[in-house]
């Protein structure tokens, strides 16, 4: 089973969506991939049965420490727990916090930390998921 750890869980009133930013670190050696995701919960509507979407962007668990590397610069000055896996989750939760790691847009995390990768040459992939409600 795949836990997922929040960076970041809201609804949104606007479009009445569920909305989390969240990170799953997967267990090697089956699984060597730190996984961080954006998913949207479209609720059923009356006209409208609800979706779901997911952005991920993949990482091999070997750039682990290069990627809280990358996220501790664009973060400043922060106290990082020794523990990768906790650091990479609070480097996370800071970059959101401070706005540097938007998350209002369609996407917005999602490319944001994809571009971020990509500039600092870290090998990543990504990954969408659907769901529509057909009922």
């Amino acid at each position: 089973m795949i836990d997922w750890h929040d960076v970041l869980r809201e609804h949104r009133d606007r479009s009445d969506c569920g909305f989390s930013l969240s990170v799953c670190f997967g267990d090697p050696p089956t699984d060597d991939l730190v996984r961080i995701r954006e998913h949207y919960d479209y609720y059923a509507q009356r006209d409208d049965p609800g979706a779901e979407y997911s952005y991920t962007v993949l990482v091999a668990r070997g750039e682990l420490g290069e990627l809280v590397g990358l996220l501790a610069a664009k973060a400043g000055q922060i106290d990082l727990p020794a523990d990768p896996e906790e650091a990479l989750l609070t480097c996370l939760r800071t970059l959101v916090a401070t706005g540097q790691l938007p998350t209002a847009g369609l996407k917005a995390a999602h490319t944001t930390v994809q571009r971020w990768l990509d500039e600092a040459g870290i090998a990543h992939t990504t990954k969408s998921w659907a769901w529509i409600n057909s009922d």
